[in-house]
């Protein structure tokens, strides 16, 4: 019994030792990984919107949005908005999307921030790769388009062969984008 005890006690020592191990490089890590991330929203915001010469993040609430940047050229005038936005697809994604100021809501461009569907088949939709009936890759297909026309797999876009539900699901994702950009570039 006392031999028990001794392998208990000695099993939750080093137990609480690893718990305080990680709770330190958890501390220490977590300003760099915010930062780290901070920056790669930064590249993912010019990619989205390459005209912009800066982003002023604004404060809405819209379904499935998560964070709205108007972009401004270099007189400080607002040329568009990039909305990220994410939903549920085959299992989740989140995409920062471009949108012109102009009565279309002309998309400039499409970028996946997260995308954790299958592999092999949803996650083809990210895949620079993976090129979809137009010859464009799938995000690289919405760049252009208007959202007037609204978003309606093998209609105005084309699917990623095998990844229906994530090509389907995507579109949503867009029109909820779409619709707040709508209401607070169009104003």
């Amino acid at each position: 019994m006392k031999q028990m005890i001794k392998l208990g006690l000695t099993l939750s020592a080093y137990a609480v030792a690893a718990c305080l191990v990680l709770a330190l490089t958890n501390n220490f890590t977590k300003p760099f990984i915010e930062e780290r991330a901070q920056a790669e929203l930064k590249q993912s915001l010019g990619e989205v919107f390459s005209e912009a010469a800066s982003f002023e993040e604004i404060k809405v609430t819209s379904n499935g949005v998560t964070n709205y940047y108007e972009a401004k050229n270099s007189a400080g005038d607002t040329i568009g908005a990039v909305v990220v936005a994410e939903g549920k697809t085959y299992d989740h994604a989140k995409i920062a999307i471009g949108f012109k100021k102009d009565s279309d809501l002309t998309i400039t461009g499409m970028k996946f921030l997260e995308l954790s569907d299958s592999p092999g088949f949803g996650q083809r939709a990210a895949d620079p790769n993976e090129k979809v009936k137009s010859g464009k890759t799938f995000y690289g297909q919405f760049a252009g388009k208007k959202a007037s026309d609204g978003f309606t797999v093998n209609k105005t876009y084309d699917a990623v062969s095998g990844a229906t539900i994530t090509s389907t699901s995507v579109g949503r994702i867009l029109t909820n984008a779409a619709n707040c950009a709508k209401r607070n570039l169009l104003k």
